[in-house]
């Protein structure tokens, strides 16, 4: 009898923490999802700006030719990725953890602009993630960084 209790109570446990694993998971995948399509904005952004210091010009082209030259199709014939981005990519354009392609466009000042719609799927409102959302993070990061280096000052 003891051990029936103890089988029956062990089942409760194990069954508790996989109800506690999945609404983890259920809860916790949007905000992967957007780390993820953070990431991938910013690996998009440090090849266009490798690329850039190499050549003196950002890439130009639609979404798919952009893609194609900072992955080799270049004069270098340098992969600006580092690594295999295919799983990233669906029809010769890198998309978002929501499996949406990134919009990758030159801007008028000869830029690349790199966006997700972000979770709603809609571009141009707030939940989108962009490489200026991302630079300014950087920039409020390394701004805090100097901030924590300074001496403190004797009163």
């Amino acid at each position: 009898m003891k051990r029936k209790g103890c089988f029956i109570a062990a089942i409760v446990f194990f069954g508790l923490i996989f109800i506690a694993a999945l609404l983890g998971l259920w809860f916790g995948w949007p905000k992967l999802q957007v780390m993820v399509t953070t990431q991938q904005v910013f690996m998009v952004e440090s090849a266009v700006e490798d690329f850039t210091s190499d050549t003196g010009a950002p890439p130009a082209g639609d979404h798919a030719r952009i893609l194609e030259i900072l992955m080799g199709d270049n004069p270098e014939k340098r992969n600006y990725f580092g690594s295999d981005i295919a799983s990233a990519l669906q029809e010769g354009k890198m998309v978002d953890a929501w499996q949406r392609p990134l919009q990758i466009k030159s801007t008028p000042e000869g830029a690349i602009e790199v966006r997700s719609a972000g979770p709603n799927g809609d571009f141009g409102d707030a939940d989108d993630v962009t490489s200026e959302k991302i630079r300014a993070k950087i920039r409020e990061i390394e701004q805090l960084s100097e901030e924590q280096a300074k001496p403190a000052e004797v009163q």
